[in-house]
């Protein structure tokens, strides 16, 4: 599970049986991920607990070169 400190974004993987990796993302506040190896969910209000994100910069960006 990796947790990004500057925005709301949960990814979890998951070994799958053949080996191969599957990728779970959440990016919402009221959205919650599973972690499937504990039978437990965790809601990103719980794990963003008391952090306030700033505002997004809302003026154009210009183009990239």
């Amino acid at each position: 599970m990796l947790v990004s400190q500057e925005t709301p974004h949960v990814e979890v993987y998951e070994r799958q049986a053949d080996g191969s990796w599957a990728l779970r993302e959440e990016t919402r506040l009221e959205g919650a991920v599973a972690l499937p190896g504990a039978s437990v969910s965790l809601p990103l209000a719980e794990i963003y607990d008391r952090i306030d994100f700033p505002v997004a910069d809302r003026r154009p960006r210009p183009p990239r070169e």
